[in-house]
């Protein structure tokens, strides 16, 4: 199945107004009960508030090794490619599943972390796991490879 990343209304001004903290993206795990507007400006509003004790979001998956918010992206980076054209790349996120199955998620929000706004939502299409001592990997390359969060071109 083919991945499709949906951008929030939001993520365009952000990036210009350079109001994204980079060194605390995180990858949420989303099971098939959320869904896309891209008119949401919150994690709460993509994921679900946090509620109940221990606090949760009703439409996040976590546990075996995957962390509550998800992982924190690593190697994130901004690049010229050419005079009007930049991107935004950031590392593998690979985890071993331990204790049991990653999963199901059907999603993967990518977000700040720092202002808790959503970016970007990772459509699997499909519900994915990783099994007991298994890797659940997420490769950033759907817009121009080289691990490529987005590219921009003025």
């Amino acid at each position: 199945m083919a991945v499709t990343a949906n951008v929030y209304n939001h993520t365009t001004s952000l990036v210009a107004g350079q109001s994204i903290d980079t060194t605390n993206l995180k990858a949420m795990l989303l099971t098939s009960l959320a869904s896309f507007d891209a008119t949401d400006t919150t994690v709460d509003a993509v994921a679900g508030a946090l509620t109940g004790s221990p606090a949760e979001r009703a439409n996040e998956f976590y546990g075996n090794g995957w962390a509550q918010g998800g992982p924190t992206v690593g190697s994130v980076a901004a690049s010229t490619i050419t005079t009007n054209d930049a991107k935004l790349a950031a590392a593998q996120i690979s985890v071993a599943a331990s204790g049991g199955e990653i999963g199901p998620a059907r999603y993967v929000l990518l977000y700040d972390a720092t202002n808790s706004k959503p970016l970007i939502l990772y459509d699997l299409g499909q519900d994915e796991h990783a099994g007991d001592t298994t890797d659940f990997k997420f490769t950033f390359d759907l817009t121009g490879g080289s691990n490529a969060i987005f590219t921009l071109t003025v």
